[in-house]
């Protein structure tokens, strides 16, 4: 639900693996719930397009795809929880969600599509706990994110890793 209360208008009703039931907001803590009738699998394309209230998100564990735009345009996003198990984030997922600060990526995370964070533009922090090369779908990932974003990752062999892709 957005933070006014109103029932939250996800794009799409299919694609997550399971069917969308109903959602709620808590008035007290300022916080809604998507509620599905069965695990959720992935975030299919555009399921939470230009969802501009939408501040936070928290992706239960057996996610494994965030599809092409899902979060496209929800500029008041500013925290994601990515969990474990997550494998791939397809095109533009998060574009011109401006403001985003931080991100950490799941160790199961093994690719990572074109212009994901692009237009990003607080985007100052990254966290990368595989210490196996994350593939990138070109140089655009992080087209106009913060000046002087900081990439951490989880050892000095996984920094050597890294620096030596042109693309991170």
């Amino acid at each position: 639900t957005t933070n006014d209360g109103y029932p939250l208008d996800i794009m799409t009703e299919e694609g997550f693996g399971a069917e969308f039931v109903d959602n709620m907001y808590d008035e007290n803590t300022g916080r809604g719930m998507l509620l599905f009738n069965n695990y959720v699998t992935s975030i299919p394309a555009e399921a939470f397009l230009e969802c501009t209230n939408l501040t936070w998100m928290r992706l239960p564990e057996g996610i494994t795809s965030i599809g092409s735009e899902a979060f496209y345009g929800c500029t008041s996003l500013k925290n994601v929880n990515l969990p474990n198990g997550l494998e791939n984030i397809y095109d533009g997922a998060f574009m011109g969600c401006t403001s985003l600060e931080t991100i950490a990526f799941p160790e199961s995370l093994t690719s990572i599509s074109n212009a994901v964070f692009e237009d990003c533009t607080s985007l100052s922090t990254i966290i990368v706990m595989n210490p196996n090369l994350i593939t990138l779908g070109g140089s655009s990932v992080f087209s106009g994110i913060a000046e002087g974003a900081v990439v951490y990752v989880p050892s000095s062999e996984a920094e050597t890793i890294y620096e030596a892709d042109a693309n991170w």
